[in-house]
C-alpha cells in the first residue's frame, strides 16, 4: 500500500488508510456478533499471545519498540517486549488470535518500508538515520490513531445497518479486547517489559 510513498506522511497517510479499514472491519464484525448474541450476551474470542517481531540485533530498536506498542495499542492488543530463543530480543503481544496476524503483519511490512525511505533520504549518519525513523513512525502512529477514532466515529454516526445500542455493544467489546490482553499478559509473564507507545 505504501510502496510508492516518498515521505514519511505520504507513508502515514497510507498507513492510516489500512488502519481505518482495519478498524471499520472489526467494528463491524464486532456489530454483527453482538446482533447475533443479542444484548445480554456477550462473547470474547481467547486472548492468545504470540511473538510479532524479533530484533535483527541484539537490542530492540527504540523505534521499532514504540511502532509495535502503536499497532498493538490500534488493534486491541497488549506488547511487551523479553528475550526470545537464541539470545534474542523479541516483542511478544497478546491479544485475539486475528488481530495478532494484523500486528505482526504490519510490523513485517512497515519497518521495510520506513528503511527504504530512510535510504531514500539524504541523511547519511547513524544518529541522522535513526532520527529519521523516529521521526517516520511518529507521523505513521499520530496518523494509525487518528484514523481509528475517525473510524469509531463514522459507524457511531451511521446507524443504518445496526441499533445503537448494537453498535454500543460493539464499541465496548472491542475497547475490552486491550484490557482483556493486558490482563493475560499480566498473568503470563508478570515481570515483561512493557514500552511506551510514544515518544518521550
Amino acid at each position: 500500500l505504501a510502496e510508492r510513498a516518498g515521505t514519511p506522511e505520504e507513508a502515514g497517510t497510507a498507513y492510516a488508510q489500512a488502519q481505518k479499514l482495519i478498524a471499520q472491519h472489526a467494528i463491524s464484525e464486532e456489530q454483527l456478533r453482538q446482533s447475533r448474541l443479542g444484548a445480554s450476551t456477550r462473547s470474547n474470542e481467547p486472548i492468545v499471545s504470540r511473538i510479532v517481531y524479533t530484533s535483527p540485533v541484539p537490542q530492540m530498536p527504540t523505534w521499532i519498540g514504540v511502532l509495535g506498542m502503536c499497532l498493538s495499542e490500534t488493534n486491541g492488543c497488549e506488547l511487551g517486549q523479553t528475550n526470545g530463543p537464541n539470545k534474542t530480543v523479541v516483542l511478544k503481544a497478546w491479544g485475539r488470535a486475528s488481530d495478532l496476524e494484523i500486528v505482526e503483519e504490519l510490523l513485517r511490512v512497515i519497518p521495510g518500508q520506513i528503511d527504504a525511505l530512510c535510504n531514500r533520504s539524504p541523511f547519511s549518519g547513524r544518529t541522522a538515520r535513526n532520527n529519521f525513523r523516529i521521526g517516520a513512525v511518529t507521523v505513521i502512529c499520530e496518523r494509525m490513531r487518528a484514523a481509528v477514532q475517525d473510524a469509531r466515529r463514522a459507524i457511531q454516526e451511521d446507524t443504518s445497518e445496526h441499533s445503537t445500542t448494537t453498535t454500543a455493544l460493539a464499541l465496548a467489546s472491542l475497547d475490552n479486547r486491550g484490557a482483556l490482553a493486558k490482563a493475560q499478559m499480566r498473568r503470563d509473564v508478570p515481570n515483561i517489559t512493557v514500552r511506551s507507545a510514544r515518544m518521550r
